[in-house]
């Protein structure tokens, strides 16, 4: 179990993380752009938008940790949510799947993807070629997975009976 300061600031040294993981892609994608694979621009706003999605998701979840005072993630993490920090944090947590496979399904996200997979798997040549069609099976399942991982989880480990913003034992009985 980690200590409880490091839960307080948990999703900001997360953040620096992701961070730091942009950047490694942006240097493996170098690689690519010498390919001809990708351009240098498009090189630079993939990592960019990799560090400001990943890196912010974190940060806005740090705000929740901090707004409701809870920073365990048995609670944030709650199914069905039911505190304020269980609800803010699965609210982020589908949006952020919803936006992702909306990206991948609709936008241009399974052809950035499957363009800057090199730089993203770590093994292989930049010549290694991956189809769009791959990246979205590979999202969803992903998806999919971390979903019923969740489900899961929550019915293997409930949350705690102390949350902050769980009704008390007395309050539910009275409502």
């Amino acid at each position: 179990m980690l200590p409880g300061r490091v839960l307080e600031y948990f999703w900001l040294i997360t953040a620096g993380l992701m961070l730091l993981t942009a950047a490694l892609f942006h240097a493996r994608a170098g690689a690519l752009v010498r390919a001809g694979r990708v351009t240098q621009e498009e090189r630079r706003r993939f990592a960019l938008g990799l560090a400001a999605w990943s890196a912010g998701f974190c940060l806005v979840v740090q705000v929740v940790v901090w707004v409701t005072g809870e920073s365990r993630p048995a609670c944030l993490a709650a199914l069905p949510p039911t505190t304020p920090a269980s609800l803010a944090t699965n609210g982020l947590t589908l949006l952020g799947w919803a936006a992702l496979l909306l990206w991948v399904w609709t936008g241009r996200g399974a052809d950035t993807l499957a363009r800057f997979a090199p730089a993203i798997v770590g093994k292989g040549s930049a010549e290694r070629m991956y189809a769009p069609a791959q990246v979205r099976r590979l999202v969803t399942g992903v998806v999919l997975i971390a979903a019923l991982g969740s489900m899961v989880a929550s019915l293997i480990v409930p949350p705690p009976a102390d949350c902050r913003g769980r009704p008390t034992q007395s309050q539910a009985s009275a409502a």
